[in-house]
């Protein structure tokens, strides 16, 4: 029996929010068990991704629900690894090369219907990113790809009375924001793996309350989203890196601002920033290719000692 198009919406409707619910308690990123085991409606279990293929359709459904890209090796990564079009539309491949496998057909079906679907994008191993709702919007048999507008709905907000000029760039607005995400979370859980998870500068081990900071800003052309361009610092240590109140040297010396040096204040002043001054950085990748670049620690050094 044929699903009904209202049931099919109730499902991706109930999903979607599944994920927005559990978003803030993985705010880096939802567990392989999570997606596979914990989505229930009406009683059944219905996994969003799937274990062996890269478009997921469920049993209960007769198209797909979610479409899925893998990981890429830290040192392997590239600025937004995923292939994207000049108007920030993921381009995404066919499941193998026939334009009528079946879910190359499913999501040709989700395209007319105009249904949407979940985007996932692995982090590392069984960890995940969710974006929705995701549009199929073009087919390309040529090329084998589809055109997809990926964006995350936290970054869509109401455009009524705007016009479709407002939409548009709302739209444009949410799908560059979302490829950003999706791209912070891939550089944060490369350097963070790349230091054991651990702070550089002080050790600090909690990964929840660790950043992977970039060395030369990711706005700057040079600022690329690769391990080497990244340290990986506690809250406190990234604020201060930040703000130029604390400065790396191409040798992996610390440095602390001479002002900040002569205040007096509490302890952690005393024992989270100055007494840190001289100090070599604590952990570093054990791989030379991860290393931190010392041409980019030495331009970014020569910007903390002007201030």
């Amino acid at each position: 029996m044929a699903v009904t198009r209202e049931f099919d919406l109730t499902v991706r409707t109930a999903a979607m929010k599944f994920l927005a619910d559990n978003r803030p308690l993985y705010p880096y990123g939802f567990p392989r068990d999570v997606l596979m085991h914990k989505f229930f409606l009406g009683g059944e279990k219905i996994p969003l991704i799937s274990a062996a293929q890269g478009i997921h359709k469920p049993r209960i459904l007769d198209l797909p629900i979610s479409i899925f890209t893998t990981y890429t090796e830290a040192g392997a990564i590239r600025p937004y690894d995923d292939a994207y079009d000049n108007d920030e539309f993921l381009l995404y491949k066919y499941q193998g090369t026939d334009p009528n496998h079946p879910n190359n057909v499913g999501l040709r079906r989700l395209m007319a219907l105009e249904l949407p679907l979940i985007y996932i994008k692995g982090l590392k191993p069984s960890l995940y990113q969710a974006s929705w709702p995701t549009r199929i919007i073009g087919d390309d048999p040529a090329t084998h790809a589809f055109k997809v507008e990926v964006v995350a709905s936290d970054f869509l907000s109401d455009a009524h009375g705007g016009g479709a000029a407002a939409e548009e760039i709302l739209r444009r607005y949410a799908r560059v924001m979302t490829k950003r995400r999706l791209h912070q979370e891939t550089f944060r859980i490369h350097v963070l793996e790349a230091y054991t998870e651990r702070c550089t500068v002080c050790r600090f081990a909690h990964a929840d309350m660790l950043d992977a900071a970039h060395i030369i800003p990711d706005s700057d052309p040079a600022g690329m989203a690769a391990v080497p361009n990244g340290l990986s610092l506690c809250k406190l240590h990234h604020a201060a890196y930040d703000r130029n109140i604390l400065g790396i040297s191409p040798d992996y010396k610390i440095k602390i601002r001479s002002d900040v040096m002569e205040e007096k204040d509490g302890p952690t002043l005393k024992h989270g920033i100055q007494e840190f001054d001289g100090a070599g950085l604590a952990i570093l990748p054990r791989a030379k290719a991860l290393l931190p670049s010392p041409d980019n620690l030495k331009a970014r050094y020569e910007r903390f000692l002007k201030f």
